[in-house]
């Protein structure tokens, strides 16, 4: 599966040949991604289910929806910069954008969360001319999201996100260094 994924590159990248066409995959990734987190909202994930509580998507697996999500966000931000012309395309990529943040927050994925912040930051770092506004964004994103978890957001999922629980990651982790250690 992955090696089709990434055979899927050259063949994008080949075909897109304007500054249109490449705005018209942008939208579809932004619009994908929106698309599954409102399927997510709409078909929550089975009470049986492990991932109980967490948003899924139509992805399945709300660890790999948020990472789906995480991207879409600075995408659907970019297009409205591109539709400033186009009042309401720039109001649906505004609006695709913080559907994706809303998708993000309920996957309960702490990588997501990590990996957004990142995102944020790179967008205050790497800004340019939207360095300001990058700030601005960084700040209300990090307040609405502590607020959520602090005011608004079941004490499960505050449990979750602020649990040092690693899964077996950390056992992995170690070994991993053990490994390196060993064979460097």
């Amino acid at each position: 599966r992955y090696l089709l994924n990434l055979l899927l590159f050259p063949v994008v990248l080949g075909a897109v040949r304007t500054r249109r066409q490449l705005v018209y995959v942008i939208a579809a990734f932004v619009a994908g991604a929106v698309l599954s987190a409102l399927y997510g909202f709409a078909v929550p994930v089975s009470s049986s289910s492990g991932d109980f509580g967490r948003l899924a998507g139509s992805v399945g697996d709300p660890n790999d929806q948020a990472s789906v999500l995480v991207a879409a966000i600075p995408l659907a931000l970019g297009l409205a910069g591109v539709f400033r012309r186009s009042p309401g395309l720039r109001l649906l990529a505004l609006g695709g954008g913080a559907i994706a943040l809303a998708g993000v927050v309920n996957t309960l994925s702490r990588g997501g969360l990590v990996a957004l912040a990142a995102v944020m930051v790179a967008g205050v770092i790497f800004g340019g001319r939207w360095r300001q506004w990058a700030a601005v964004l960084l700040i209300i994103g990090s307040v609405g999201t502590l607020g959520y978890f602090v005011a608004v957001a079941p004490s499960t999922s505050t449990a979750r996100i602020t649990s040092s629980d690693t899964s077996g990651r950390s056992a992995l982790w170690r070994i991993g260094v053990r490994v390196s250690d060993a064979h460097p």
